[in-house]
């Protein structure tokens, strides 16, 4: 009977690491948002528990080095030329930039009321913050850099959240958490030109590699919702139960967190093979983010206080040979 139950765990380890089983690492209280650098050398993770940010080294993720951020941070982003980091300070009502040479704040923006999301526009000058707000309606603010001040704001849906703009932050794309809908803004009027049906509380928002499509995840329906930016339609659902939350895409690949179901789950960007792999992981999966560089997904889990990284070169080639979508 020992024999049997010694074989038995052996067999059990060594499947376990035949199948790469994912490296749970230690990062700091309630992790959110997670973010690759623009040179794919390392990644940014905001800490909402202890108003920080967690930064490591992409090849080398248990070296987590930590530094102050500002009050309950949440979304980030780099600026085009990662030479800064925005981090939104929801507590303050700041977008806080630092120097991504020491990650030291530099200086600290003024915005709405208690900001949840930050995006670098592609004009190298301006940022646009979501902003829950302190009413029924939340907003989105538009930040020159050179000035340091709000150029525009735009009233938008209940709890803004996801963030994503086209190729040439013509139009940027809004993702109202607790509505049905997300709202397109005309940067250079800062005004909402259309409001998209998506399905029930969209959440956050992945480009595609080509800026065609963008990748939602609707949380209160259990979808994946695709977005044809040309058309500003719907053009693609599936069924993703389990509350899809964090989302991001490499090639022809989608990675999805799933907040109640504790998985994360692979997709082909055609949805022509459906659901490709359903992962177990930690609790409460937030921000995942795909690594060019090693060819893996970093996973945040916001239950345990913990990153995991997941190799995915074998479903890359799994879906390498799939028309391009876009």
């Amino acid at each position: 009977m020992i024999k049997k139950t010694v074989f038995l765990l052996i067999v059990i380890l060594f499947f376990s690491f035949s199948m790469g089983k994912s490296k749970c690492i230690k990062v700091g209280s309630s992790p959110e948002f997670i973010k690759i650098s623009p040179d794919g050398k390392y990644g940014v993770i905001s800490l909402y528990g202890e108003d920080k940010i967690a930064v490591f080294k992409i090849d080398s993720p248990e070296k987590i080095k930590k530094y102050p951020c500002g009050s309950k941070p949440l979304g980030l982003d780099f600026s085009i030329d990662g030479k800064y980091l925005f981090v939104v300070s929801s507590d303050a009502g700041v977008v806080n930039v630092l120097s991504t040479k020491d990650f030291k704040i530099i200086s600290s923006l003024k915005c709405g009321d208690l900001p949840s999301n930050v995006l670098a526009l592609k004009d190298g000058e301006r940022i646009a913050v979501a902003n829950y707000g302190s009413g029924k309606w939340g907003r989105v603010d538009f930040i020159n850099l050179n000035v340091g001040n709000v150029v525009g704001s735009v009233k938008v849906g209940v709890k803004p959240l996801g963030l994503a703009s086209d190729m040439l932050s013509r139009k940027i794309y809004v993702a109202n958490s607790a509505e049905n809908y997300i709202s397109i803004i005309d940067t250079k009027n800062y005004e909402v030109t259309k409001k998209v049906i998506v399905g029930k509380n969209p959440s956050i928002i992945a480009n595609g590699n080509n800026y065609k499509n963008l990748y939602i995840t609707s949380t209160g329906d259990n979808k994946l919702v695709v977005f044809n930016i040309l058309r500003e339609k719907v053009i693609g659902k599936i069924i993703c139960k389990g509350g899809p939350f964090g989302i991001d895409v490499i090639d022809n690949l989608i990675g999805v967190g799933c907040y109640y179901s504790n998985e994360i789950k692979f997709y082909d960007k055609s949805f022509n093979k459906g659901l490709l792999k359903t992962i177990p992981v930690h609790k409460n999966i937030v921000g995942v983010a795909f690594s060019n560089k090693t060819k893996k997904l970093y996973i945040l889990s916001e239950g345990d206080d913990c990153m995991e990284v997941i190799p995915i070169k074998e479903l890359l080639k799994e879906v390498s040979n799939e028309e391009k979508t876009e």
